[in-house]
């Protein structure tokens, strides 16, 4: 088989944990122009809209373990293969 039996799997759930790194890093920070969906007028009424969600301590705390427990599933999958 060329893709391994999990016909590389073992990536996909690596790059859901690099999502989520993503998402924990980018939190509170203004969005580029180019994650910026409508128009001056829209952001002018909803300012908040163009900065990525805060999350709590505890969602920031979960989503740490999930990161960490999504690379350990990855590295499972890649030495079982």
């Amino acid at each position: 088989m060329s893709g391994g039996y999990f016909d590389y799997g073992q990536y996909k759930i690596d790059e859901i944990a690099d999502q989520i790194e993503r998402v924990i890093t980018k939190q509170g920070r203004e969005k580029d122009k180019d994650e910026l969906w409508s128009s001056d007028e829209y952001y002018e009424k909803y300012p908040e809209e163009k900065f990525h969600i805060k999350y709590s301590k505890e969602i920031n705390i979960v989503m740490q373990e999930a990161v960490h427990q999504l690379k350990r599933a990855a590295i499972f999958a890649q030495r079982i293969d």
